[in-house]
């Protein structure tokens, strides 16, 4: 097998791969999904934020409907980092995006 086709083929994997992920239905059973976003910088990002939720929201998932975003930022400090994800991971979160 040449090295083109292999990488042609797990490209594809890798691509489709998101999909199925994504393919879950959004929680209608009243329960929150927690979502975890831990962040080195100072979170000022607004049309970062502003998208990463519209997406969430093409997927059925709505912060205060059935979504909480817990948002931790260190602000440029190193030294914060493990604190802050201890707290993310203290409330259990589902998934944790780190940035």
């Amino acid at each position: 097998m040449n090295r083109r086709a292999f990488l042609a083929g797990t490209g594809t994997v890798l691509l489709a791969a998101p999909r199925v992920v994504w393919a879950q239905q959004a929680r209608t059973d009243g329960r929150l999904v927690q979502v975890g976003v831990l962040g080195f910088g100072s979170g000022r990002q607004a049309h970062v934020q502003k998208a990463f939720r519209e997406s969430l929201a093409e997927f059925g998932y709505v912060e205060g409907r059935n979504l909480e975003i817990d948002q931790r930022y260190a602000n440029g400090r190193r030294e914060k980092v493990p604190g802050l994800l201890a707290e993310l991971l203290t409330l259990r979160v589902r998934v944790l995006v780190v940035d």
